[in-house]
């Protein structure tokens, strides 16, 4: 997955960052538990974000377990239980399972049509169990396919249609809060095509692969563009998330929303 909806570590105080860890060791736990070492390995910061944001929304009764783990085998890390946990995790093999498809599908990998046929099979009762998620990342990603087949040089078309197929996502409930929850997922959902565009243009060109900014990428000021079209996607995010009623945890989710999700283009910058 993509992992840009993380943390910014050096901002959160010592109690928040484990907080974190707990939510992030939670759904690594809850994926173990359901689809076994295949589901544990498609571990996302992404969807730790949405199991932290329902659970902070609709406040359910916690557990706090104790558990060893491969990575550290000799020591007991602490997790969180939440319901939240259980669809975040479903949601992650969704996602994962289409990711496997995709670069089958687009560059012919084995190893990706045989962790494909894996996941397909741990995934058969999700996406019977949620059809509107399900539906949602069918097309939007043949939508997606369309575009890149066709070289469209439209990076806001196309990553609009990420933003829908994530926004169907973070709505778990039909309830007062969808539409918010919708908007969150949504300008994320482009944020992350968009950032991901961005960061893996030239190896795009290098290696003669589709990218919706090849194009634009010729333009003067390029890379002050594409930071707005980032920073605008992330304002209407952090417009939408601050209508939600969040109480525990909202400063830490606080932290993934305004800081957090910088941290690769930070990154590239030091880079460059």
């Amino acid at each position: 997955m993509f992992g840009y909806i993380n943390i910014d570590k050096a901002e959160l105080k010592v109690k928040e960052y484990y907080e974190f860890r707990a939510f992030y060791c939670g759904l690594c736990h809850t994926l173990l538990r359901k689809f076994g070492p295949v589901g544990q390995a498609s571990l996302s910061y992404d969807l730790t974000f949405l199991a932290m944001l329902l659970t902070s929304l609709y406040e359910p009764e916690l557990k706090l377990e104790k558990k060893a783990c491969v990575v550290k085998p000799l020591k007991k890390i602490p997790f969180v239980i939440s319901p939240y946990m259980e669809y975040a995790a479903d949601m992650n093999m969704l996602l994962a399972m289409k990711h496997f498809k995709d670069d089958w599908m687009d560059d012919g990998k084995i190893t990706a049509k045989v962790a494909y046929t894996v996941f397909r099979e741990k995934c058969r009762k999700v996406y019977v169990k949620y059809p509107r998620q399900w539906t949602a990342i069918e097309n939007e990603l043949r939508i997606i396919e369309k575009y890149e087949k066709a070289d469209l040089q439209d990076a806001e078309t196309i990553a609009g249609s990420f933003g829908r197929l994530f926004g169907e996502v973070f709505v778990c409930k039909d309830d007062y809060f969808k539409e918010d929850l919708r908007n969150v997922g949504f300008y994320l959902g482009k944020f992350i095509y968009l950032m991901d565009a961005y960061e893996d243009l030239e190896k795009d060109f290098k290696n003669g692969d589709y990218n919706p900014f090849k194009q634009a990428s010729k333009e003067t000021s390029f890379d002050e563009k594409v930071e707005d079209m980032l920073m605008l996607s992330m304002a209407k995010c952090s417009e939408a998330f601050e209508k939600l009623p969040l109480e525990k945890d909202v400063e830490i989710l606080r932290n993934i929303i305004y800081s957090g999700v910088w941290s690769h283009l930070r990154q590239m910058k030091k880079e460059i």
